[in-house]
């Protein structure tokens, strides 16, 4: 695998917190073996992509990812 980073996906104990789900993550490289299903994935050419949906509850989500040079929060 040509990429070292790995990023997560947390919030305290929780990958998403509020009113959302985490349903995947990837990274478009057709040569990873990471999971698609976990709460942690490899980087690809610096990119990775989070697949997210509601969980039918109504109010906001926090959704924060985190990596050795990267930490970021949505809302």
């Amino acid at each position: 695998m040509a990429s070292t980073n790995k990023f997560r996906y947390t919030s305290g104990t929780q990958p998403i917190a509020g009113s959302a789900a985490l349903l995947g993550v990837g990274n478009a490289n057709v040569r990873d073996n990471d999971p698609y299903f976990d709460t942690q994935h490899h980087t690809w050419q610096g990119r990775a992509m989070a697949v997210i949906r509601s969980n039918g509850k109504r109010g906001k989500a926090v959704i924060t990812v985190n990596g050795s040079r990267l930490t970021v929060n949505v809302r």
